[in-house]
């Protein structure tokens, strides 16, 4: 398959799927396994990666609950850059008494991310007036963790 010829040296177990009604889309779920630590990391050094991207915060979206409308215009938003695999909508943790804006995390092609810097780290759009902040996250926070293009979407890699 297309994701054990992306590990070699070591042997990816049967891929189970699991409905995630939330979101209404199937996620599966595999074990890989290596000889030794080192052929892990060099596997996992190995993959092409998707660049994690940070955008927020959204303050004109603070009274907004429609997450996955948020969600679709950044997707639509960025993607006039380039390739997206995806985007998440959330709310960072506020001190007690007060509330947080939005905030995004967005998945995608490393020329996307450069595209976007390019423009500024200073965005807006149709549907957020406001400016809100874009910033590459560095690959070293990533290295436990990335999102890996395929030909059919892409996989989020975990070392464990």
């Amino acid at each position: 398959t297309e994701v054990q010829g992306l590990f070699r040296g070591g042997t990816v177990s049967e891929i189970v799927y699991q409905l995630q009604p939330d979101i209404n889309e199937w996620h599966g779920r595999a074990t890989v396994v290596f000889q030794s630590q080192a052929d892990r990391d060099a596997a996992i050094t190995a993959l092409a990666r998707f660049a994690c991207v940070h955008a927020g915060p959204f303050r004109d979206w603070n009274n907004r609950k429609d997450v996955p409308k948020m969600q679709a215009e950044l997707e639509a938003y960025f993607s006039r850059y380039g390739r997206v695999a995806g985007c998440r909508v959330f709310r960072l943790r506020a001190a007690p008494g007060y509330s947080s804006s939005p905030v995004a995390q967005i998945n995608c092609h490393p020329a996307t991310a450069r595209a976007l810097m390019e423009a500024g780290d200073l965005h807006n759009m149709p549907t957020h007036r406001g400016f809100f902040k874009v910033k590459v996250v560095e690959e070293e926070a990533t290295r436990r963790r990335c999102t890996v293009p395929l030909n059919t979407g892409h996989f989020v890699a975990k070392v464990q």
